[in-house]
């Protein structure tokens, strides 16, 4: 069995709960001594299709760039009314 050496993270860097969740990670990892690709993106507050195109692309990109036999999780929470 093949041991997880690389990681990475995706979240936004204007959301304090994201910023604690990255920080909290990318520490924990620090710890075993393992380092962390981290992809932020600032989320405006409410999602626009401009907005929504740009994150898509951007982090397209930031996947494409990436080593293959690559597993990412990427979770989104949206406040709801």
């Amino acid at each position: 069995m093949n041991a997880i050496s690389l990681f990475w993270f995706c979240g936004f860097s204007t959301n304090s709960w994201a910023c604690e969740r990255r920080e909290g990670f990318v520490s924990a990892l620090s710890a075993a001594g393992h380092g962390c690709d981290v992809f932020d993106i600032e989320y405006p507050g409410d999602v626009t299709p401009v907005w929504d195109a740009k994150e898509t692309t951007a982090l397209a990109d930031w996947l494409l760039r990436l080593p293959n036999k690559r597993s990412v999780e990427i979770g989104k929470v949206y406040d709801t009314l």
